[in-house]
């Protein structure tokens, strides 16, 4: 049973596009799904979005530590940038829009590129969480999707794939050893 890889964009906005009340809660305890028809690369195929309970605390408590690694690390650069003096108010600009297009889950606010008395320009701001995007990254961090060519969920329902995803990791599991350079030391 494969994984749909969320580097497809289709898979992307499915899964961040997704309520909370459009799950189903699956047979498996501590699994929700959702089941949905696609047509990636002319192929018809049955997705299923699958929230595990388990793995949502990691995965978010990982996408956490992204938010606040940026938030320091973009911190330090307004305050760097903060004391610079620019010639040009449009040079101030450009300077604070590089800092700001790098940035994922945080937007500057509050922007000011006053004129000081010696005809130079310094960058003000405050940095603030991007709540909508924010949203959009917990969604993608706690659900994924299985496809199957099998459309009929009455033949093969959709707790039948997500058991049988789940069998699959415990072969994979099982093999992991072979990757493991000591075993043929």
């Amino acid at each position: 049973m494969p994984r749909v890889p969320l580097s497809i964009s289709e898979a992307k906005n499915l899964v961040s596009s997704l309520s909370e009340i459009e799950f189903t809660n699956s047979e498996i305890p501590g699994y929700t799904w959702v089941k949905k028809e696609s047509n990636y690369g002319g192929i018809r195929q049955r997705w299923l979005v699958v929230k595990s309970e388990a793995r949502t605390k990691s995965d978010l408590a990982s996408l956490e530590k992204k938010m606040v690694k940026e938030s320091e690390s973009i911190q330090k650069k307004l305050t760097k940038l903060s004391q610079k003096k620019f010639k040009s108010e449009t040079e101030a600009e450009l300077n604070l829009k590089l800092i700001q297009a790098k940035l994922k889950f945080h937007v500057i606010d509050e922007r000011q590129i006053p004129e000081n008395q010696d005809e130079t320009y310094q960058i003000t701001g405050k940095i603030r969480p991007n709540n909508d995007v924010i949203d959009v990254y917990k969604n993608r961090a706690v659900r994924f999707i299985l496809a199957t060519n099998r459309l009929d969920s009455e033949s093969f329902s959709c707790d039948e794939m997500l058991i049988k995803y789940k069998e699959q990791q415990n072969v994979e599991r099982g093999f992991a050893f072979l990757k493991d350079p000591l075993f043929f030391a």
